[in-house]
Order: C-alpha cells, then sequence, then structure tokens
C-alpha cells in the first residue's frame, strides 16, 4: 500500500474509533484547565501575549490552544514554533505535556508524521512543530496560510532574527483567514525587544499622537473592560499569571502529604534567605521581568561597544582612518543546517581597539558555497588576511581537510579548549571599550541576548561563590556569529600594542634609534609580505600552496 493511501486509511481508522463529538472532546479538555489558560484561549484578540513563570503552566496552555483550535476548525492550519527544532520537539511533541500526551489521554485520533513533525487531526486539521533558528527555518513557512501560529521561549530570539520573523514571515500568513498569532514564554534578565515591549508595564503606557489617537503596544487581559482602554489601540492583548495561581498542578510527598508549587516556592525563598524584592524571586516566581547582566556571556554594550562606520576621504571603506595600516583576520563557525557563520576584524598596531568590519552568515552552505563567501569576503576587505581560523573539531575536521585538498584553502584551528577563558579576555576588551561591532549587525544580535546555561537551582550568577560554577553557553539560543567572532579575538594582534608601548624606550632615552629603525623594518617587511603574489594568492583562495614567512 503506498505511504499517503496508508496515512489515509490510519485518519479514518482514527476518525472513526474517536470517542464522543468534537464539542464533547473540547469540553473534556477544557475541564481539566484553569480559567486563565482558558482565557487564553476564548480571547477574541487576534495577537496574544503570554508571560508566565517557570512551571506556570505554558506549556499546558499552549497545547490546549492547539487541540481547541483544531477541533473547532474543520481544515486549519498551525504552527508551533520555537528557537530551535530540538527546544520545540521537546515542549510540545514528546514532552510531558506535550500533544503525544493529549492525544493518548482524550483519544484524539491524532496521526503523527515524525519524519516532518506534523500532526494531522480527524477533521483535517493540521499541526506542525519548526525550530526558527535560521533563515532557512523562516523561509519555511513563508508563502502560507495558516490559522494558529504559536512562538515560544521568546525571550530566547536575538531582537532582528524575532523582528523579521513576526513582520516578514508569520503576519503576511496569517492575513488570509485573520489568523491567530500568540507569542509566549518566562520574563528573562534583558529587558529589551519586542517580547519585552509585549509583556511588561512598559508597553502598557497609553501614548497620544499629534491626530489625538491613543495607542498602547498592549493591554493587560484584566483590565479589557477598565475605562481607561476606551478608545485606546494596542497591538497585543497580554495575558500573565504568578506561580501562586497554578492551582492546577500538585506535588504529591512521599508520606501522602500534598502541597502546592507555590508552597513548594515559598519554601525554597526562606531556604535561600530571599526576600520578597530579591530579583530572582520576581523573575522566576512571580514572572516579573528583573535585569541582571551577569546571566550573559558577553558584556556587549551597544551604547558603549556598538559603532555605525561613517566613511569619508579619511577614511577608507569601512570608516577606518587611511593614515593607519589596518590588519585583517577571518574566523568561521561551520554549520549546514546550522549558520555557517563568518566574522572578519581590523585592528592596527598603534591602536589598542579592534572593529568588526563585515560578516556573513547561510545555512544549508556546500563547500562550493564556503569558498564563494570566503572569496566575496576577501574581495570586499581588498587584500589577504593575516589569519583564518575556523573550528577543526568533530566533522569540521573533515569538511576543512576537503576545502583544503580542493580549493587549497587552508584554515588554522580555533582554540576551543579554554573557550570561557577567552570569552572573559574579550568582556575585559568590551568593558574597557576597546572593541566595536556594528549595531544593526547579526553578531550583536546575539551577544545582546545570549545567556549561561544555568545549574539547576541557581537562577544568577551575581552571587558570591558564582566564579566555582562551570559555566555552559545555552544551546538554545543563537551563537554562531559569536564563536566565529571569538576566533578572530584569540589570534587578533591588537593587544600587542599595549606591549609595545611598554617595552618601547622613549624619544631621547638610550636605544631609541635603535628600536625606531628596527620597528620601521619590522613594519616595512610586513606590508611587504602582504604584497606578495598580490596578498591573497598567498592566502589560499587560488589554488596555489598557502604563503608562509
Amino acid at each position: 500500500m503506498p505511504p499517503t493511501a496508508a496515512f489515509a486509511r490510519m485518519r479514518r481508522d482514527n476518525a472513526a474509533k474517536g470517542s464522543g463529538t468534537l464539542d464533547e472532546t473540547r469540553r473534556r479538555v477544557r475541564s481539566s484547565l484553569m480559567a486563565i489558560q482558558i482565557a487564553v484561549i476564548d480571547d477574541p484578540c487576534q495577537f496574544k501575549s503570554l508571560k508566565v513563570p517557570r512551571r506556570g503552566g505554558k506549556t499546558v496552555t499552549a497545547a490546549a490552544c492547539i487541540i481547541d483550535f483544531a477541533l473547532a476548525n474543520h481544515g486549519s492550519r498551525i504552527v508551533f514554533g520555537s528557537m530551535t527544532l530540538k527546544s520545540a520537539k521537546r515542549l510540545i511533541w514528546t514532552g510531558r505535556d506535550g500533544i503525544k500526551r493529549w492525544n493518548t489521554r482524550y483519544d484524539l485520533g491524532i496521526v503523527f508524521n515524525n519524519a516532518e513533525m506534523t500532526a494531522t487531526f480527524p477533521n483535517g486539521s493540521v499541526f506542525m512543530v519548526i525550530g526558527c533558528e535560521t533563515q532557512g527555518d523562516i523561509d519555511k513557512i513563508r508563502g502560507d496560510a495558516l490559522d494558529l501560529v504559536i512562538l515560544d521561549e521568546c525571550k530566547s530570539f536575538p531582537p532582528s532574527l524575532f523582528n523579521e520573523l513576526l513582520d516578514q514571515a508569520i503576519r503576511p500568513t496569517l492575513m488570509d483567514n485573520a489568523g491567530t498569532l500568540i507569542i509566549m514564554g518566562t520574563p528573562g534578565a534583558v529587558l529589551r525587544g519586542r517580547f519585552y515591549e509585549a509583556t511588561s508595564q512598559e508597553g502598557t503606557v497609553i501614548t497620544v499622537d499629534e491626530d489625538g489617537a491613543k495607542h498602547a503596544v498592549c493591554r493587560p487581559y484584566h483590565e479589557r473592560d477598565d475605562e481607561r482602554w476606551k478608545d485606546v489601540e494596542y497591538d497585543w492583548s497580554f495575558h500573565s499569571w504568578t506561580l501562586e495561581e497554578n492551582t492546577a498542578h500538585v506535588v504529591k510527598h512521599r508520606g501522602g502529604t500534598i502541597s502546592t508549587l507555590w508552597d513548594e516556592a515559598q519554601k525554597e525563598r526562606h531556604r535561600m534567605h530571599w526576600s520578597p524584592s530579591n530579583p530572582i524571586w520576581r523573575r522566576e516566581y512571580l514572572a516579573h521581568w528583573v535585569a541582571d547582566d551577569s546571566v550573559l556571556v558577553y558584556a556587549y554594550d551597544p551604547p558603549r561597544n556598538g559603532w555605525l562606520p561613517k566613511t569619508s576621504e579619511e577614511t577608507n571603506h569601512f570608516g577606518l582612518a587611511k593614515e593607519r595600516e589596518w590588519h585583517y583576520g577571518l574566523g568561521a563557525d561551520l554549520g549546514f543546517d546550522n549558520l555557517f557563520a563568518l566574522e572578519v576584524v581590523a585592528w592596527c598596531e598603534e591602536l589598542p581597539e579592534f572593529y568588526q568590519v563585515y560578516e556573513y552568515g547561510e545555512a544549508g552552505l556546500t563547500n562550493r558555497g564556503i569558498v564563494a563567501a570566503l572569496k566575496k569576503a576577501r574581495e570586499i576587505v581588498g587584500h589577504d588576511f593575516d589569519f583564518m581560523v575556523a573550528d577543526r573539531g568533530n566533522l569540521g575536521k573533515a569538511q576543512l581537510a576537503t576545502i583544503e585538498e580542493e580549493y587549497g584553502i587552508m584554515f588554522d584551528a580555533a582554540e576551543k579548549h579554554e573557550k570561557n577563558a577567552h570569552i572573559e579576555i574579550l568582556n575585559s576588551d568590551f568593558r574597557e571599550g576597546r572593541c566595536f561591532i556594528k549595531k544593526d549587525s547579526r553578531l550583536a544580535a546575539e551577544m545582546e541576548v545570549l545567556p549561561w546555561k544555568l545549574p539547576r537551582g541557581v537562577f544568577s550568577l551575581s552571587r558570591e561563590g558564582a566564579p566555582l560554577i562551570k559555566k555552559y553557553e545555552d544551546d538554545s539560543f543563537a551563537k554562531d556569529h559569536c564563536d566565529a567572532f571569538l576566533y578572530c579575538v584569540t589570534r587578533a594582534q591588537h593587544r600587542l600594542n599595549r606591549i609595545r608601548e611598554t617595552l618601547a624606550p622613549q624619544p631621547g632615552q638610550d636605544g631609541f634609534d635603535a628600536w625606531f629603525y628596527s620597528e620601521h623594518k619590522r613594519q616595512a617587511f610586513t606590508a611587504k609580505r602582504r604584497d606578495v603574489d598580490g596578498g591573497w594568492k598567498g592566502h589560499h583562495l587560488d589554488g596555489r600552496p598557502p604563503f608562509r614567512a
């Protein structure tokens, strides 16, 4: 029997054995929910935002929304997305509160396609699970007419990617049928971005324009009947609750005693000696947005470390002073399903600063595509790179060996065994204002939100003893460009400027003339070496052996 016919027969069989009418099934599903969760389902607004604490019933709410909508709307198309496909699958597909558990519990008759991550209801409604990490992931939902889209873990999205996902991919797909969009997640420690604006007190501020029209980013759902919201236009209908309001989940202890999650949270607060105003308590259990920069991997600060290159007669095409002799280095983070990310940095020997000047990122690149991206970067830079470095671990070693054999392009191996130490060195450059990143770059977007993956029971690193915690970057966040940039930082020579300044004799001191002559020869040799064989030819992109001094 052909696969298509087999799936059709399974759908007919499941539809035949479904228990009760669709309305009865919806009633049974709703009977397991709290009133605050049903309010999310019944809210008539097209765009909804939801902010809840850990263990607040967020995944249950998402699953119930999907099932109720699918049963109530024959042939509807529904999408659930998260930052990565792995996290989306863990939450809504195979998790304890995932769709498969609901299907078993209520005998919904859903047919699951694990290869394509789609679930088909007996009435023809189709539910799909996607990751939204790369441009290719976003393109999967372009052009399709959707009826319901739910995005989870929204604080994990880089701001630029989240904006593109909402405005250019999802909203157009909802126009045909006036579909519903729900963005949801737990609050974070970074107070910026569309999800923060749609779920914070700042978003509820009502503004009045020149024509007298009133507008706010979000309107709290529980204030929907308040007089102050009369004639106010808003983007999001905002739902939120604390852990105390999650009365559906109870904890059964050994010995037969039963307590609520809120009771357990109160015990944890007293054990940790947290006051009611403690930021960890407020963020993790009350669902309040509270800033904590200690959880971020990078100390990048846009006002201090962001720059927008401005070209003039005194600068090159990167906005760097022409009077300086600039060096360039390239770092690459390999990926196929994930991004192939490329970062180019610039520095000179007279200054301690270094700059991000170019980046490129795309998923699904073959070796030929990678080489084309490298050649484009070389053409934009205008001459040879001082180094090209990439991760040669795992499958990257075989891929780079193939590129070297077929195209003569050689990468140096990235130093990854002391990655956290390299991150701290880079952070010192950020804090001292020596590292500058383009404000509109993907790198900046990743660095603004990339957090440490905190061990279970740890919610902050800004406490005594935190340095003893082994820290890992949170893999649910995009960090391809961060890694490529970090590879560059470990090889750039901008810090040697301070060593030369410290050791060099000053004018009038003994040995200054000899040092000045030697330094002049060194710089002249460096410039000459860069021009050997056209500069770039010595660095492997034309199939010739790599240049070695």
